[in-house]
């Protein structure tokens, strides 16, 4: 899948990245196989979402957004720790084509963009008692008690596998999963008017992956 933004080209490794995110948030939420149904839907979502990313990237960077560069240090330190030394580090920059200072340049960024994403979604509602009702109603499959069998001891197994979850059981869950699309839909917004003011091109096969996702 190819995708140019004003004529530069959009790595794969993004798209991959903004997939597996999604899953690994919606794995919390959805059954594994509700995944895998969804998976044309989540390929598209990531797509769009690595398109956004590269989009809100370039305005944090225009718009000269302001961090910590404490927090910047931190994050590079972290890193410096993970990887045993400076020289382990520089070489695993190097992997990604950086050097010690884009790395940094790079935490920077990253950083902006966080800062520019918690601005725009930092409006948006929490979802209420009703709307969460509604949707543990519309919902019950996504709401179980795990599926996997709990043994207390040979040849036992916990009698609460399986069963649904009450509404104040997922609860939690719910309000998380609805405020993320709330956000979410905040910063699509956003993201959309960053969209209009550039051009954004797909090749043959995205665009024929894109036309499937929409049936």
């Amino acid at each position: 899948m190819s995708v140019r933004i004003n004529g530069e080209e959009l790595p794969e490794a993004a798209i991959l990245t903004e997939l597996q995110r999604l899953i690994q948030f919606y794995k919390d939420h959805l059954s594994k196989a509700e995944i895998g149904r969804r998976m044309p839907q989540l390929m598209r979502a990531a797509r769009d979402q690595a398109i956004g990313a590269r989009l809100l990237r370039d305005e944090a960077i225009a718009l000269k957004v302001e961090v910590d560069e404490a927090e910047v240090e931190k994050s590079f330190q972290t890193m410096l720790k993970q990887a045993g030394n400076s020289i382990n580090l520089k070489a695993l920059a190097a992997k990604h084509g950086l050097t010690l200072e884009t790395l940094r340049d790079s935490i920077r960024t990253g950083k902006r963009i966080d800062a520019l994403v918690a601005r725009v979604t930092a409006k948006a509602a929490a979802p209420g008692g009703d709307e969460i009702k509604a949707w543990h109603e519309a919902h019950p499959a996504d709401y179980r008690m795990p599926d996997r069998a709990l043994v207390r001891h040979i040849n036992k197994v916990d009698a609460e596998v399986g069963r649904a979850m009450t509404l104040d059981e997922a609860r939690d869950r719910i309000a998380d999963l609805l405020l993320h699309q709330n956000r979410g839909q905040a910063l699509a917004a956003y993201v959309q008017r960053l969209r209009a003011a550039v051009t954004i091109e797909e090749d043959d096969d995205a665009a024929a992956v894109g036309a499937e996702n929409d049936k």
